[in-house]
């Protein structure tokens, strides 16, 4: 997958250089802007069929062939090394562009960025994708058949007036659409990683990493916060342990989904599935990449239970030693089954004060959304054991010295309850 560092950068820079330029294309011109990264071998077409083919990387007048009108075609100075830098284009409007490969073949990479007014701009950067689209509300990739593709694309969308950007690998056509006060996100099947900036502003205010299954989803944007429907969001918090190891159906109840938080230090996690047959748990998979923290489940069956538990080592492809502890473990039945896995857990306290030297026990109730239980099992945790001790099977609290902390409840598949605050005087 592409790093995203350059193009922020570069992205940036373009910005702080287009505003200071005296050269910007005023709004409603009747013409449009773009940049492109070595454009040498593709080929430009708009709605009216009128098309460029760039011959040369170093342009001068005569570097390009075809029935489009072209008012610019320069070198832009980004100030990077010549071999980075980009080339401006600025042609007629149209309802839309589509970037080729003159040749037809696979473009090896792509990033093409278009001006919508003179602060903001919205891009497309592919690696082998067979062409790519600019339409007046819609960013589009195709890919080859069969071919891997590797793509990030966004900026800004003008129905949101924000600035969103979307990264992913796909083997499918990848689309933007803006539909009103949401974009359809289409194609963008598998994992993608998501930034959404500030207003105004070239600043990161909310980042998250998804897992599609749907050819479909919406993303939603309401304040500073991302929603994409349907979804499975991906945990970005970083512990020094397995942690938040939850396991619930997904997709319908076709598949089975596993999360944790990432483990600092480790390089890579073994996916242990337990066997009821061997009495034992069997590895079933390596997840390589400190980020790669979540495990997907095909063809779920109904009335069978899925039980995992996580290692985290130090090295990739499940090598070197353990990060930390393995990991407690979480199980859980698909969607189909006659008994449900628990949805919520309700504790009878919020708030607890009391004294160092002095015990109280916590109660929890668990519901699985009007199906029985699966398991009424509980575990107790506590985020400072210095400050107050809690048995994790009894929810038994001592406190132990002054201070505050936070004590929660876990069902079997890793659902937490709310955090109940604990002040010891």
């Amino acid at each position: 997958m592409f790093k995203r560092g350059i193009f922020k950068v570069l992205l940036a820079m373009i910005l702080v250089a287009i505003t200071c330029s005296t050269s910007t294309i005023a709004k409603g011109s009747g013409k449009d802007r773009f940049l492109i990264l070595d454009p040498s071998g593709i080929m430009l077409k708009n709605a009216e069929n009128e098309f460029i083919k760039f011959k040369d990387p170093f342009y001068e007048n005569d570097d390009y062939e075809g029935s489009m009108r072209v008012y610019a075609l320069n070198d832009y100075d980004d100030g990077y090394a010549e071999e980075t830098g980009q080339t401006e284009l600025i042609v007629d409007k149209s309802k839309s562009f589509t970037f080729s490969r003159s040749d037809g073949n696979v473009m090896n990479k792509i990033f093409v960025e278009q001006f919508v007014d003179g602060k903001h701009t919205r891009y497309i950067n592919a690696e082998q994708a067979m062409s790519v689209k600019f339409d007046d509300n819609r960013l589009f990739i195709e890919a080859e058949p069969g071919t891997t593709l590797d793509y990030s694309f966004g900026g800004y969308i003008t129905a949101l007036q924000r600035e969103i950007w979307i990264t992913g690998i796909s083997k499918n056509d990848v689309s933007v659409v803006s539909t009103g006060q949401w974009i359809d996100l289409r194609g963008a099947l598998g994992k993608i990683e998501v930034e959404l900036l500030k207003k105004n502003k070239n600043e990161v205010v909310n980042k998250g990493i998804y897992y599609i299954y749907n050819n479909e989803v919406k993303v939603k944007i309401n304040g500073n916060r991302i929603d994409i429907t349907p979804s499975i969001r991906i945990p970005s918090k970083r512990a020094f342990s397995v942690t938040n190891l939850y396991l619930r159906p997904a997709n319908n109840g076709k598949n089975m989904f596993l999360t944790w938080n990432k483990v600092k230090g480790a390089k890579s996690y073994i996916v242990y599935k337990y066997s009821p047959v061997k009495n034992e748990y069997v590895k079933v998979a390596i997840r390589n990449n400190y980020n790669a923290n979540y495990y997907n489940i095909p063809n779920a069956q109904n009335n069978i239970g899925y039980k995992y538990k996580i290692v985290a080592k130090t090295k990739a492809k499940g090598k070197g030693e353990k990060a930390c502890k393995e990991s407690y473990p979480v199980w859980a039945v698909s969607a189909g089954n006659t008994k449900g896995n628990v949805t919520s857990i309700t504790t009878n306290r919020k708030k607890v004060t009391g004294k160092a030297g002095k015990n109280i026990r916590l109660k929890a109730k668990v519901n699985a959304k009007g199906k029985r239980v699966l398991s009424k099992t509980i575990r107790w945790y506590s985020s400072n054991k210095k400050i107050v001790a809690v048995n994790k099977k009894t929810g038994k609290v001592e406190f132990k010295k002054k201070g505050k902390c936070y004590i929660w409840a876990k069902a079997h598949n890793g659902k937490n309850s709310k955090r109940i605050k604990i002040n010891v005087k």
